[in-house]
């Protein structure tokens, strides 16, 4: 359903030290929309990184210099007195295809109207979005989702952060 949030946590198991679930939502992000496993999502960002390597990933650096098979962008500035675009929102009016979000400190992926993330960012307000090409088509591999942690939200758009 358009809107609705999936647990997906794709580098569980994959993640040095194992427990630590931080610092990882680009790479999360890129493995969804982008239709690659985690360890090919990382050795992409490694890659792209470059020189840098030791500051992080900067997937948005990426997205705006349309690599990483970016179609399009999409703005969602704030505009005095309205509501800011949450990512619930976004999934709604955009129910078809794969995209990258930018929230404030994280990027999450939504799919065919899904917002996929290892914990509900739906109500997080969204600054820009890109819509990613899958590579060859190809689907995420199985046991990445969680079909049980599926939760619809109350559709309402909130000025709260």
């Amino acid at each position: 359903m358009a809107g609705s949030f999936r647990k997906f946590d794709a580098g569980a198991g994959f993640r040095q030290p194992k427990g630590l679930d931080e610092g990882d939502c680009q790479v999360r992000a890129l493995s969804k929309a982008g239709g690659y496993t985690f360890p090919e999502a990382w050795d992409v960002l490694y890659t792209l990184q470059g020189t840098y390597r030791s500051m992080g990933f900067n997937i948005k650096l990426y997205l705006e210099k349309g690599e990483l098979g970016v179609v399009r962008k999409l703005s969602f500035p704030a505009k005095k007195g309205q509501p800011r675009m949450k990512a619930s929102e976004f999934a709604r009016r955009y129910p078809k295809g794969s995209f990258i979000l930018h929230q404030a400190n994280h990027v999450v992926a939504v799919e065919d109207g899904i917002v996929y993330d290892r914990f509900d960012s739906t109500a997080r307000c969204v600054y820009e979005a890109w819509e990613i090409k899958r590579r060859n088509g190809r689907e995420p591999q199985s046991g990445q989702t969680d079909q049980s942690d599926v939760q619809n939200d109350d559709g309402c758009l909130s000025l709260e952060a």
